[in-house]
């Protein structure tokens, strides 16, 4: 699976092309994790590439759209492959293919995280997302 992270003005978009199994579903929560952790609270994940999605990828996708959700946040799928698209609406999930209606928070904004959530952001700090190896 090939990984790519850009920074977009209203949100973070991750792309990733190839099969979301259960070996590379793992690489993609760390790479989502990251994103969190750096205080990327809006993330679209452009899935037009990926030819099969197993149900551990379907774990990570629920984990950190809930995980997002409970800070203010978004995590949705853009530009699904047919594949996806028919996994999200079977398993009843299609709700995470519409793009956020409301706006992003203002950058710089302090997003304070829920008791419990490992995220702290500070108001005017930067936010980056590593791209690693």
């Amino acid at each position: 699976m090939q990984i790519t992270r850009t920074a977009r003005a209203e949100q973070f978009e991750i792309k990733l092309k190839g099969l979301m199994d259960a070996s590379w579903s793992d690489h993609v929560a760390r790479a989502l994790a990251e994103c969190v952790q750096s205080c990327q609270h809006v993330i679209a994940v452009d899935m037009s590439e990926v030819d099969y999605m197993s149900s551990a990828g379907i774990r990570i996708l629920v984990m950190y759209a809930r995980q997002l959700k409970s800070i203010q946040g978004r995590l949705f799928v853009i530009k699904a492959s047919d594949m996806v698209r028919k996994v999200l609406e079977l398993s009843g999930l299609d709700s995470l293919l519409h793009a956020p209606a409301a706006p992003a928070p203002a950058a710089g904004a302090d997003i304070r995280p829920r008791r419990g959530s490992s995220s702290r952001c500070a108001a005017g700090r930067g936010a980056s997302c590593r791209t690693g190896p």
